[in-house]
């Protein structure tokens, strides 16, 4: 009977099958990996440079410049330490790495730590880009001389202090030990694992709530309500503009000859420097909306997609989050092992994404930007 249950108990065993086989995986995650991720990942490592070189060019004497160069090093530094997984994924198929003292795996796992350090720092400046916009939009009055050029930097380098300080317990978590192999021919090799340490239960669980739970959900809730207003507000400018085009039209078509010619030297003159506003209707009365000239409105324009491509991606991260809090078996059970893994890969893919995608908002959103980029571009 003993021998029949073991024999039972080993079938069993035997038949737990991965809901994705893993050939089918590895397929799956290699084009994850190599055909998205890590040619995202190059786009961004360049085109954070290139952020950083125009932003410092044109001259970081405002909040909003500020914030986004604390933006773009905490994106390329999360691209370039997140770029080593697809090294790491190669050294171990070519087997290259079979010898090394230390697994590229475990380097993968030690850079971890730090990959989500700069994502936290991303995550929190586009929350505290977003709600100071949203502020000063949509309260105007209060919160404009609230968000100074020093608040600014003391609250990038805060972010970046916070970030680090909060993965402390995370890396502190594991440890590098020494482990030591026989060989057949009385000879012995060392290599270097990593363990969990003494206390990995608690500071672990700091780690989950902290970084992953409290911070992140936080950022995810009011960078949605930014985007409401946001959007509320850029509805209410574009009818405000449409209508005070559509009564600037109706005075140019009675005005003479000579008026007519100046008021259009003078909308295409401020349509160039995106200074000044479109005459107003006389009839609508002035709001906080309708002081807003085009600069502006483009700056919410780019604030509002720079939040809204956080928000998407963040909206997967958490969607995997709360599976794996409702669903532990996904992480933990072998039938679902490689499902979790590919679900990783994908939400990896989507936060290099939104590291990587910055160039493009401010490219069709600043005109500066374009003009000192054309100005670089023919230097060189």
């Amino acid at each position: 009977m003993v021998q029949l249950s073991r024999m039972f108990v080993n079938t069993t065993v035997r038949t737990v099958v991965n809901l994705v086989n893993t050939d089918t995986s590895t397929v799956i995650e290699a084009v994850i990996l190599f055909g998205f991720s890590l040619p995202i990942s190059l786009f961004g490592l360049v085109s954070n440079v290139i952020n950083i070189v125009v932003f410092l060019k044109i001259g970081v004497k405002d909040p909003v410049s500020v914030s986004l160069v604390g933006l773009f090093v905490a994106d390329f530094v999360f691209l370039l330490l997140a770029f080593y997984r697809p090294v790491a994924e190669l050294l171990v198929w070519s087997g290259a790495a079979s010898s090394w003292v230390i697994h590229p795996k475990t380097v993968q796992v030690i850079a971890a730590s730090y990959v989500s350090t700069f994502y936290l720092v991303s995550t929190l400046l586009t929350t505290y880009i977003s709600l100071a916009r949203c502020l000063c939009v949509a309260l105007a009055f209060k919160f404009q001389r609230i968000f100074t050029l020093t608040q600014a930097r003391l609250v990038v380098v805060s972010i970046y202090v916070f970030a680090g300080l909060s993965h402390v317990p995370q890396i502190l978590a594991k440890t590098l030990v020494w482990r030591y192999k026989a060989h057949p021919d009385n000879t012995t090799s060392s290599f270097l694992v990593l363990t969990k340490s003494s206390n990995f239960e608690s500071l672990w669980a700091f780690h989950n709530i902290v970084n992953r739970t409290v911070v992140p959900y936080s950022c995810l809730a009011i960078c949605v309500l930014c985007l409401i207003v946001l959007s509320v507000k850029l509805r209410s400018a574009s009818e405000f503009r449409s209508h005070a085009t559509t009564a600037t039209t109706t005075t140019t078509t009675t005005a003479t000859p000579n008026s007519t010619r100046n008021r259009n030297t003078t909308a295409t003159n401020c349509a160039d420097d995106f200074s000044q506003t479109s005459e107003k209707p006389k009839t609508k009365p002035q709001t906080t909306t309708s002081n807003l000239n085009v600069k502006e409105i483009q700056l919410m324009k780019a604030v509002f997609l720079l939040c809204a491509i956080f928000v998407s991606t963040a909206t997967i991260r958490a969607a995997m989050g709360l599976a794996l809090a409702i669903f532990p078996q996904l992480q933990t059970h072998e039938r679902y092992k490689n499902v979790h893994t590919i679900c990783t890969s994908l939400v990896a893919a989507f936060m290099a994404f939104n590291c990587a995608v910055n160039f493009f908002i401010f490219y069709f959103f600043n005109t500066k930007y374009r003009q000192t980029l054309g100005v670089f571009y023919e230097k060189v």
